[in-house]
């Protein structure tokens, strides 16, 4: 997904406008907060432009705190500026979208892999280490879910 100009230049108004508001938040596992996929880029919770609806008195009134996670590629397109304002309604989030990727998986077994050409099976093998990494990654958010110590408390 490309970005365009006018987006990169509104992100990062917001980033210098909101940024401060934002404390990192560290895990006690390593990689992606939500999935554990590889980190690359960083989410913000509440999003960034969200700040620019609601004044911080809002956010401290519901006891919304700020802060910035890991966060693979997949994960942060997937929750974008979505109105999820705490770190468990973001986890929740993927996890849902990760369940409902895995709901669509088509299992092959060996012996009806055998009866394909080598080109399709060697797709249908690509497609199964693909299931197999999103199975990962629905466990990981899963467990996530479950380990209330990861979850930041508001101050």
């Amino acid at each position: 997904m490309t970005t365009s100009p006018e987006a990169k230049k509104r992100r990062a108004l917001w980033e210098k406008m909101y940024g401060a508001r934002y404390q990192k938040h560290y895990c006690s596992r390593t990689g992606c907060f939500y999935c554990g996929d590889h980190a690359n880029t960083i989410d913000h919770c509440p999003p960034l432009s969200l700040c620019d609806l609601q004044e911080k008195k809002w956010f401290d009134k519901k006891k919304i705190g700020f802060y910035k996670v890991q966060c693979c590629r997949w994960c942060n397109q997937k929750l974008s500026n979505r109105f999820l304002l705490t770190l468990e309604e973001r986890a929740a989030y993927i996890l849902n979208s990760l369940e409902r990727l895995a709901d669509k998986f088509v299992i092959w077994g060996e012996d009806e892999m055998s009866e394909m050409s080598e080109e399709f099976q060697m797709m249908l093998r690509a497609k199964k280490l693909e299931q197999s990494i999103t199975i990962n990654r629905i466990q990981f958010c899963q467990q996530l879910l479950m380990r209330r110590e990861d979850f930041p408390e508001f101050l």
